[in-house]
């Protein structure tokens, strides 16, 4: 009798085949979530740059037009990018009397964490803005 050789695989090849294809999955599953995180957290950073930038315009075009620049601290919130953000805004005397340092901190409203996602430190010349002033 002649025999004839059956091509193909065995069960174990293609149990091992398909195991190695579930693990090479799930790698790219977590990788792409990983990536799906950082963007979202990369655009919150942006847009909370966006909200601590605006409001240092907002204090400088304030200050420029007259107003008293007050030491201490100030709360709010703003409307950006369909969310709502807290900043917290800070006026710090430094050793030099004429220069005040101005710290924005920005966090998105629903954040548990009181960790700011961004914060921006500027410093005025007290003097200078008197000067422009008149």
């Amino acid at each position: 009798m002649i025999r004839k050789s059956v091509q193909g695989f065995t069960l174990v090849e293609v149990l091992v085949a398909l195991a190695v294809v579930s693990i090479a999955l799930s790698t790219l599953l977590v990788t792409l979530q990983q990536q799906i995180d950082n963007s979202m957290y990369l655009r919150d950073k942006m847009v909370a740059k966006y909200v601590s930038t605006n409001k240092l315009s907002e204090f400088r075009l304030i200050s420029s037009a007259g107003r008293e620049m007050s030491l201490g601290t100030e709360f709010g919130s703003t409307e950006m990018g369909g969310r709502t953000w807290d900043w917290k805004l800070d006026v710090i005397a430094t050793e030099q009397p004429e220069i005040l340092r101005v710290s924005i901190a920005v966090n998105d409203s629903k954040s548990i964490d009181e960790t700011p996602i961004h914060t921006l430190d500027a410093f005025f010349n007290v003097k200078r803005m008197a000067y422009l002033d008149g």
